[in-house]
Protein backbone atom coordinates (compact mmCIF):
# COMPACT_ATOMS: atom_id res chain seq x y z
CA UNK A 1 0.00 0.00 0.00
CA UNK A 2 1.79 3.25 -0.96
CA UNK A 3 0.72 6.34 0.69
CA UNK A 4 2.06 9.83 -0.51
CA UNK A 5 0.88 14.02 0.47
CA UNK A 6 -0.29 15.89 -2.42
CA UNK A 7 -1.36 18.88 -2.55
CA UNK A 8 -4.77 20.25 -4.63
CA UNK A 9 -4.97 23.59 -6.17
CA UNK A 10 -7.52 24.74 -3.04
CA UNK A 11 -4.52 23.80 -0.92
CA UNK A 12 -6.41 20.84 0.48
CA UNK A 13 -3.85 17.78 1.45
CA UNK A 14 -5.44 14.85 0.89
CA UNK A 15 -3.69 11.25 0.28
CA UNK A 16 -3.06 9.45 -2.76
CA UNK A 17 -3.72 5.64 -2.02
CA UNK A 18 -3.21 2.48 -3.83
CA UNK A 19 -5.80 -0.21 -3.27
CA UNK A 20 -7.66 0.19 0.11
CA UNK A 21 -7.83 2.67 3.09
CA UNK A 22 -9.35 2.57 5.81
CA UNK A 23 -11.87 6.00 5.87
CA UNK A 24 -13.56 7.24 9.34
CA UNK A 25 -16.80 6.74 7.33
CA UNK A 26 -15.91 4.11 4.95
CA UNK A 27 -13.98 1.26 5.19
CA UNK A 28 -12.99 -1.50 2.64
CA UNK A 29 -12.56 0.91 -0.32
CA UNK A 30 -11.22 -0.01 -3.31
CA UNK A 31 -11.16 0.53 -6.95
CA UNK A 32 -11.04 -1.69 -9.75
CA UNK A 33 -10.23 -3.05 -12.39
CA UNK A 34 -6.90 -0.66 -12.02
CA UNK A 35 -5.82 0.06 -14.66
CA UNK A 36 -8.69 0.16 -16.38
CA UNK A 37 -9.88 1.18 -20.15
CA UNK A 38 -14.09 1.27 -20.21
CA UNK A 39 -14.92 1.21 -16.33
CA UNK A 40 -13.71 1.55 -13.28
CA UNK A 41 -15.75 0.22 -10.28
CA UNK A 42 -15.52 1.74 -6.49
CA UNK A 43 -16.62 0.12 -3.21
CA UNK A 44 -16.57 0.82 -0.24
CA UNK A 45 -18.50 -0.20 3.02
CA UNK A 46 -20.11 2.59 5.26
CA UNK A 47 -20.20 2.27 8.79
CA UNK A 48 -23.49 4.94 9.23
CA UNK A 49 -25.51 6.61 6.40
CA UNK A 50 -23.81 9.55 5.34
CA UNK A 51 -23.79 12.06 1.94
CA UNK A 52 -21.24 10.94 -0.28
CA UNK A 53 -19.40 13.00 -2.79
CA UNK A 54 -17.52 11.48 -5.68
CA UNK A 55 -15.49 13.34 -8.27
CA UNK A 56 -13.11 12.27 -11.43
CA UNK A 57 -10.09 14.75 -11.31
CA UNK A 58 -7.37 15.05 -13.45
CA UNK A 59 -3.17 15.69 -12.32
CA UNK A 60 -3.57 19.46 -13.09
CA UNK A 61 -6.64 19.53 -10.28
CA UNK A 62 -9.33 20.06 -13.02
CA UNK A 63 -12.39 18.00 -11.98
CA UNK A 64 -13.24 15.87 -15.37
CA UNK A 65 -16.81 14.86 -13.77
CA UNK A 66 -18.91 14.54 -10.76
CA UNK A 67 -19.63 10.89 -10.29
CA UNK A 68 -22.12 11.15 -7.67
CA UNK A 69 -23.23 13.71 -5.16
CA UNK A 70 -25.85 11.59 -2.80
CA UNK A 71 -27.01 9.75 0.67
CA UNK A 72 -25.88 6.63 0.47
CA UNK A 73 -27.17 4.08 3.18
CA UNK A 74 -24.63 2.40 5.77
CA UNK A 75 -23.41 -1.24 4.46
CA UNK A 76 -22.13 -1.73 0.92
CA UNK A 77 -21.86 0.66 -1.58
CA UNK A 78 -20.99 1.24 -5.04
CA UNK A 79 -20.67 3.36 -8.04
CA UNK A 80 -19.05 3.16 -12.00
CA UNK A 81 -16.67 5.19 -13.43
CA UNK A 82 -17.39 5.82 -17.36
CA UNK A 83 -13.28 5.70 -18.46
CA UNK A 84 -14.12 5.15 -21.97
CA UNK A 85 -14.24 8.53 -23.42
CA UNK A 86 -10.89 9.55 -20.98
CA UNK A 87 -7.71 10.21 -22.21
CA UNK A 88 -4.57 7.28 -20.93
CA UNK A 89 -3.27 8.66 -17.94
CA UNK A 90 -3.60 8.76 -14.19
CA UNK A 91 -6.56 10.58 -12.13
CA UNK A 92 -7.69 11.41 -8.85
CA UNK A 93 -10.76 9.93 -7.93
CA UNK A 94 -11.80 12.12 -4.88
CA UNK A 95 -14.55 10.60 -2.04
CA UNK A 96 -16.05 12.90 0.62
CA UNK A 97 -18.47 11.11 3.02
CA UNK A 98 -20.08 13.40 5.21
CA UNK A 99 -22.80 12.09 8.16
CA UNK A 100 -24.18 13.65 11.24
CA UNK A 101 -21.05 12.40 13.16
CA UNK A 102 -18.18 12.52 10.42
CA UNK A 103 -16.78 14.00 7.88
CA UNK A 104 -13.96 12.70 5.77
CA UNK A 105 -12.15 13.28 2.30
CA UNK A 106 -9.61 10.61 0.33
CA UNK A 107 -8.06 10.05 -2.66
CA UNK A 108 -7.45 6.96 -5.06
CA UNK A 109 -5.29 6.76 -8.42
CA UNK A 110 -6.76 5.34 -11.00
CA UNK A 111 -4.88 4.63 -14.05
CA UNK A 112 -6.41 4.83 -17.83
CA UNK A 113 -4.95 2.62 -20.29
Amino acid sequence: LGIELVSFPDSLAAHIIDGVADLKNARDLKVFPNPCSVKANIEFVLDEAANVRISLIAMDGKVIRNIANKQMVAGNCSETINTSDLKRGVYLCVIQTTSKTKSDKNTLKIEVK
